[in-house]
């Protein structure tokens, strides 16, 4: 059977457990409210699933919290109302996600989403869909709860990775598998798991060969285990035409994920600029990719974004194809490609690309001094986990291309 993520996450949070960020009391509806059964599901279904991302400005934030606080109370008035709807458990399953939502938004809906899901879990009369969906959010509520109680980021990653692997052993039919195995290869790869998160991706590649968490999965095992494959797309730009690395053969490319509405990427275009004034004549060439869900001003954005050089963007956000091609999962994010088009390394900063660049352009040494091996040297000197992966590299290369 599953393990309990909230039984066990119980001992951390103790009897602290208090209900905050409570929507409003359903008894307090006016007469005017919706209050037949038909209208509350017409308004539950109408506010489930709208796609809505986690990554928009302010007003967004307060667009999707007041949207999903709202579908919250209909579904409260429901089972209060109609207790033996047909509906509940769709409306328990539309409760679940709201909240989920609502507790990575505003601190103050943890509790109450913490709460709700380990009532949820201590039922033993659950239908098997509810089970598995209680299941999948009790992952969420674990990583929540345990970031809020400042529990070791190790301990937090590894108690994550039981949990991924305990659904995928024990959820087959469920609709969430292919998202949480492709989570349960992103939190192996950020524990070092290089083999465990190759054999986990021969598997869902295998059962879920055109899923979007497998293309995911793809672009974040080459990111980390392609070092030293050769790297290479075509993509339209902002203002016409096309853009590929191989235009720029014999120069070494900084390809840079990016986007205007997140703060440290802009503060890292001024550094970007000098780097590139700095090293543009020895034959740096940077390409930008927006990942902003809005690219039209991109075209006339040059002089205030300090970018002389092609910027791509697909218009959907780290959801997007290009994102998962590439594994981008955080912002800013720097591709180092050799003059060869060969992978070298990822990056998070401007000053750690900084770093690379002598060596890659030929100026001193390839090495940074933190101790960083950078592609080049990784493959003069070999090292056991990335070789064990090179098939599974290879093969998300070419899944890529085609």
């Amino acid at each position: 059977m599953f393990k309990r993520s909230l039984m066990i996450y119980s001992v951390v949070l103790g009897s602290s457990v208090a209900l905050s960020g409570q929507v409003e009391d359903v008894d307090n509806a006016s007469a005017s409210e919706i209050v037949s059964e038909a209208s509350l599901i017409e308004a539950i279904e109408s506010l489930q699933g709208s796609g809505e991302g986690l990554d928009g400005d302010k007003s967004r934030m307060e667009t999707i919290t007041e949207r999903r606080a709202d579908l919250v109370r209909y579904v409260d008035m429901l089972l209060k109302r109609y207790p033996d709807t047909k509906h509940r458990e769709q409306a328990l399953i539309a409760k679940l996600e709201a909240l989920a939502t609502l507790a990575r938004i505003h601190p103050n809906y943890l509790n109450r989403f913490l709460t709700y899901t380990y009532t949820l879990e201590a039922k033993d009369d659950l239908s098997p869909l509810l089970a598995s969906e209680v299941d999948f959010f009790a992952i969420q509520a674990f990583v929540l709860g345990a970031r809020r109680e400042g529990m070791p980021v190790h301990r937090r990653m590894q108690g994550t990775l039981e949990r991924y692997e305990a659904f995928v052993e024990n959820r087959k039919t469920s609709r969430r598998l292919p998202i949480v195995w492709a989570s349960l290869i992103r939190t192996a790869i950020r524990l070092k798991k290089l083999e465990f998160a190759q054999a986990q991706f021969e598997e869902l590649s295998q059962q879920f060969p055109d899923h979007q968490a497998t293309r995911r999965a793809s672009g974040e095992l080459f990111r980390e285990t392609g070092i030293g494959e050769l790297f290479e797309f075509t993509y339209p730009l902002v203002d016409g035409g096309k853009v590929s690395v191989k235009d720029f053969s014999g120069k070494v490319v900084l390809v840079h994920f990016w986007a205007f509405t997140h703060s440290a990427s802009m503060e890292d275009l001024k550094r970007l600029a000098k780097l590139e004034k700095m090293y543009g004549e020895h034959g740096l060439q940077l390409i930008a990719i927006s990942l902003d869900q809005e690219c039209g001003w991109l075209k006339g954005a040059k002089r205030m974004t300090h970018m002389d050089w092609p910027i791509v963007c697909e218009g959907d956000g780290v959801e997007g194809e290009v994102a998962m091609r590439h594994g981008v999962t955080r912002l800013p994010a720097y591709y180092l490609i050799d003059k060869d088009g060969v992978y070298q390394a990822v990056e998070y900063s401007a000053d750690q690309v900084a770093a690379h660049l002598p060596g890659l352009l030929g100026l001193t040494a390839n090495k940074r001094s933190d101790g960083h091996v950078t592609g080049t040297q990784r493959a003069v000197e070999g090292g056991s986990s990335e070789n064990r992966v090179k098939d599974i590299a290879k093969k998300a290369a070419r899944k890529r291309e085609e």
